[in-house]
């Protein structure tokens, strides 16, 4: 699963122009009406049976990141982008 995120400072990015509440942020398309998130949320279920004798019990394990939209170098490590669990 993958969801859009925005980070702390774009969320902030709000302001209050005297009539109405006002944020912004990136947007793309012709007209531009396409909000860019910053970041991106991905969880990651896997399963396993828990034992050759016991083929329908299932081992369950979950991961959540939280990844930039950016450009990410094939050498960074997972493990900088684990968010904790709860």
């Amino acid at each position: 699963m993958v969801n859009p995120a925005w980070s702390v400072e774009a969320l902030a990015a709000i302001y209050f122009d005297g009539s109405c509440f006002i944020q912004t942020y990136e947007v793309i398309g012709s007209p531009p009406n396409v909000a860019v998130p910053t970041h991106f949320a991905k969880v990651v279920l896997a399963s396993r049976p828990a034992s050759s004798s016991t083929p329908d019990v299932h081992e369950i394990s979950t991961g959540a990141f939280v990844l930039p939209n950016a450009i990410i170098p094939d050498e960074a490590p997972l493990e900088s982008f684990v968010t904790p669990g709860i």
